[in-house]
């Protein structure tokens, strides 16, 4: 795992180890600047740290489409993928130190691939895998996706049984993009916020 993380470091990321959520958290207010607009994903982990309320209290800007009404989600997205800061998580991390994800809407991957100038990806120690895509792919399938099916109400195999079955999925599945970040794109900052304790899927 020290291995993965010099890799990221190699690579152009900054990462910055914690220990818990709230450090997590702590380390966000500190290093977003003042007076940016902030967008999220929509991501358990980063909500797990609390630190959207505690932005909202500082007067940020924050745009978070799980809290506005079904009409305004996709007004939200693009507000959040044109925002000064985005805030987002990875499925799975290679020990290559690749971030693995899958999107059902892609605003996250767009967001990710030329969005915010600036992205904070929280990723907890229980998303790394000892392996490359293949792995990592299949911790999504099995670890991750479940529970977030059954999180959105979605009549999905692994949603009802845990199990992977893609041609079952029909037009329910949240699998429709599949995204590898290997080095933060040209002319932007990428920060992944490694934590112990374990968050989000």
């Amino acid at each position: 795992m020290k291995k993965t993380l010099k890799r990221m470091r190699d690579n152009g990321f900054t990462v910055v180890e914690v220990d818990t959520k709230e450090q997590a958290r702590d380390y966000l207010l500190s290093a977003i600047p003042k007076g940016s607009t902030v967008g999220v994903s929509g991501t358990a982990s980063v909500r797990e740290t609390g630190v959207l309320p505690a932005l909202m209290e500082r007067g940020y800007e924050v745009f978070s489409h799980w809290d506005v009404p079904a009409e305004e989600v996709k007004a939200t997205r693009l507000k959040a993928n044109g925002a000064d800061v985005y805030l987002t998580s990875a499925n799975a991390v290679t020990k290559h130190g690749e971030l693995v994800l899958i999107d059902g809407s892609g605003n996250r991957a767009a967001a990710i691939a030329f969005g915010p100038q600036q992205v904070f990806f929280i990723v907890s120690r229980s998303k790394w895998v000892d392996g490359g895509y293949g792995k990592a792919v299949a911790r999504i399938k099995k670890v991750a996706c479940p529970p977030n099916a059954r999180r959105q109400g979605l009549d999905t195999p692994c949603g009802h049984t845990g199990i992977c079955d893609p041609e079952a999925c029909g037009d329910s599945t949240m699998c429709r993009i599949t995204m590898v970040v290997e080095k933060p794109p040209r002319g932007r900052k990428m920060t992944v916020v490694f934590v112990s304790e374990n968050l989000g899927y």
